[in-house]
């Protein structure tokens, strides 16, 4: 049995596996014990190439935008004895009237999109074990993050460019910008809604002693769930103008 064993190589890691003559005849192509990271990876490089090499724009600050839009309105879905997901995969979903920030992130970061018809959404679906470790072990993301996330230690270890960029991240996901005319003049309003207490007393914290202001709170609205940091009047030019 043994002469019809043939030493070659995996074709993505070049690590040395054995296959047998015929298998060796009918395929170009051999990887490591199958289901295996090499094969999906040798075919995402060829696939999606901007997708598989993500990891590389980490010096980019648009990187952090994204992180910060994936914190927001993204889901990460990975494989553990807690979940049925099989697979690695990171999506972001915004309403279609939106589109051009998913295009552009596709153009830049790689992945796939497509509209939901259903709903009015246009979602982007990046596949990447390596992008989804680092979402998960370094940022903190989880599968079911809407009211556990802490990103604390991720936050603050940024740059103060990085921060600027994450946060203008956060703001297109779940931030809200309101200008109204009241009694004494305009009623200006900046607002991050989440439903996660630590996620919003981080914003909290960072942006009040950005700015000593006494005007920045943050408050929990018992109607949707969710606690809101909230900057008013000038504060809230100040915010928008530092991300």
């Amino acid at each position: 049995m043994k002469k019809y064993i043939i030493k070659t190589k995996c074709s993505f890691c070049k690590k040395i596996i054995y296959r047998h003559i015929n298998n060796i005849k009918d395929n170009k192509f051999h990887f490591c014990n199958f289901p295996s990271y090499c094969k999906w990876a040798f075919l995402h490089k060829k696939k999606d190439p901007k997708g598989y090499n993500i990891l590389k724009n980490i010096n980019n600050p648009n990187f952090y935008y994204l992180i910060g839009l994936i914190s927001t309105d993204g889901n990460i879905y990975y494989h553990n004895k807690n979940t049925k997901s099989g697979s690695y995969l990171c999506c972001i979903n915004l309403n279609k009237k939106d589109d051009y920030i998913i295009k552009y992130i596709q153009k830049r970061f790689g992945g796939w999109s497509f509209y939901h018809k259903t709903d009015g959404t246009i979602r982007w679906n990046l596949s990447n074990k390596l992008f989804i470790e680092y979402l998960r072990d370094e940022v903190g993301l989880t599968h079911n993050k809407s009211k556990t996330i802490n990103i604390k230690e991720y936050f603050n270890n940024l740059s103060e460019i990085n921060k600027r960029h994450f946060l203008r991240g956060i703001v297109d996901g779940d931030g809200s910008i309101t200008s109204y005319k009241a009694k004494y003049g305009f009623n200006n309003k900046f607002t991050i809604c989440s439903g996660s207490k630590q996620f919003i007393k981080l914003f909290y914290t960072f942006l009040k002693n950005k700015f000593k202001a006494d005007n920045i709170y943050y408050e929990y609205n018992k109607w949707c769930d969710c606690y809101y940091v909230v900057c008013n009047g000038k504060h809230m030019i100040n915010s928008l103008d530092y991300i």
